[in-house]
Formats: structure tokens, C-alpha cells, sequence
């Protein structure tokens, strides 16, 4: 919780906090329950779950970085969003970069669980809407020098991608099954894939692609 605190820079919220052995054996495991992040303008959640667990070994603790091998998220909901003034609450997971904190240890994820989550993304200017309901999705990260390479298995369900609200939404309700191989280069915070096999509702598909993202 108080590594969290250090790099969030929204409002954050912890009902409760345990320490977790028997659930997360043969790891140890901190366990949040119904935790909140909120922009500091509009205090509109970015984050609501009702539990999320981080999984380490004690070996994970010592040296440069601090481990965590799982980080699990259930029952949760992802809400970014721009308003018509261009003020975004996509800020709120950045770092606070405080000179008094340069000695803490960088944070290193291994594993991505996430069950039941909706993440839902905004844009008012361009009239933007997505989103999405991932019933399961596991993520394998590791990191080549600026390259985080990334497997994912998912299986979520598209409630709708509107590219232009105006104009209707596409795949609405659509369940997607895929193993994704990702490469997410932060040089030029570019998200790429290489042809994957895709099942929207049950019928295959082939898809390549890449996205640039904004820094």
C-alpha cells in the first residue's frame, strides 16, 4: 500500500490491507480489498476493485528491484477519460518522480491476473467510447532492454468500440478468445503483434497490427 501511495498520484482508497501466506502458497501475499483511485479534479474513480493481491517471495525483496511475481485483480472496473477541455485522469498512475524517493527500488511485474474486469475508455473531444468486459486474461511480461515482451491469454467480451459514438459502435457484445505475443517498445511507446489467431465468437481470424500510444 505504501509503494502504491508513492507512485499514484490520484486519490487512493483501501478499505482493508491482510498479509496473505495459506491463499498465495508458496508465496507470500498482500492482499487489498475494495480499493479506489480518483482523479484529484473530478474524483471519478480510474479504479475501482474489489480485491487485488500482489504475489512475492521473500528472495523477490532483496536486491536492486522489488519483485512481485502475481498481481491478481477481481471483480474490478478501469475508467479513463478526456473531457471536452482535453483534462484527461489517465495521469493518476504516472510516477510522482519525488526527488526524496530516488533511492526506492523500480517495481518489476512478472504476472498479470485479472478476473471480471471492465475497463472503459472516453474521449469527449473526439467522441470516443470503448469497452470491454475480461472475464479472464493472464499476462506473462518480461523485459529486453526497452522492450517489455508479453504473452497474454484472454477471453473477454466487447461490449462495443466506438470509433465514432455519432456513429455507432462496432462488435458489440462479441466475445474474444486469443494468445496474444505482444512487444510493448517504450523508446516510442509503440504496442505491436505479429499474426495471432483470433476467435470472435467462435469463428478464426488473423490479426497483425500495431498502436502508438501517447508518453
Amino acid at each position: 500500500k505504501g509503494k502504491m501511495k508513492e507512485t499514484i498520484l490520484g486519490e487512493l482508497k483501501v478499505d482493508k490491507a491482510d498479509i496473505t501466506v495459506w491463499q498465495t502458497f508458496p508465496k507470500l501475499g498482500i492482499s487489498l480489498t475494495n480499493v479506489s483511485v480518483s482523479d484529484s479534479f473530478y474524483h471519478m474513480p480510474f479504479l475501482n476493485a474489489k480485491q487485488i493481491t500482489a504475489k512475492f517471495g521473500l528472495l523477490d525483496l532483496v536486491g536492486s528491484k522489488l519483485h512481485i511475481h502475481t498481481v491478481e485483480v477481481r471483480d474490478a472496473v478501469f475508467h479513463t477519460f478526456t473531457d471536452t477541455s482535453g483534462y484527461t485522469n489517465s495521469y493518476v498512475m504516472r510516477s510522482q518522480n519525488k526527488p526524496r524517493r530516488e533511492k526506492s527500488k523500480p517495481v518489476q511485474f512478472e504476472n498479470f491476473e485479472l478476473v471480471n474486469v471492465t475497463a472503459i475508455s472516453e474521449d469527449a473531444i473526439k467522441k470516443k467510447r470503448y469497452e470491454v468486459l475480461i472475464k479472464e486474461a493472464d499476462a506473462d511480461i518480461t523485459m529486453q532492454g526497452s522492450r517489455y515482451k508479453i504473452d497474454l491469454d484472454e477471453d473477454m467480451i466487447i461490449r462495443g468500440l466506438g470509433f465514432y459514438v455519432p456513429k455507432g459502435s462496432w462488435l458489440q457484445n462479441q466475445r474474444v478468445q486469443a494468445r496474444w505475443k505482444l512487444e510493448f517498445d517504450t523508446t516510442g511507446n509503440i504496442l505491436s503483434f505479429d499474426n495471432t489467431k483470433v476467435r470472435i465468437q467462435g469463428h478464426p481470424f488473423t490479426i497483425k497490427g500495431a498502436f502508438f500510444l501517447n508518453g
